[in-house]
């Protein structure tokens, strides 16, 4: 089973919500180098499903980028030189939902 965690802002646990029917590919996308403080690369051992984005949160929630995928085997490439140092979450959504998310962190 996966599930959701609801965080205060302390990072305290305020609740939980299941996730049904989630695929996760985690073995399937790389993201390299980590931690990094210039850039980072996406990596996906298998094509990548039509309408696929990326998002990439920082620890807040916030959405600090957006990447569409154009083609199926694309490897993108996202700069983080200008963004603050921190934990950021990278998110793999496509036409089912949410299909992973990766830590980046950078120092």
């Amino acid at each position: 089973n996966v599930y959701y965690l609801k965080l205060d802002k302390d990072g305290n646990i305020t609740g939980t919500t299941n996730i049904p029917n989630l695929t996760v590919y985690e073995h399937f996308i790389k993201i390299f180098p980590n931690p990094t403080m210039d850039y980072f690369k996406i990596e996906n051992l298998q094509p990548w499903s039509k309408n696929t984005e990326i998002r990439v949160v920082n620890a807040l929630g916030q959405v600090v980028k957006r990447h569409q995928i154009v083609y199926d085997s694309e490897q993108p490439m996202i700069e983080v030189a200008d963004w603050q140092s921190g934990v950021y979450y990278v998110q793999f959504f496509n036409e089912t939902g949410l299909i992973d998310t990766q830590k980046v962190i950078v120092p």
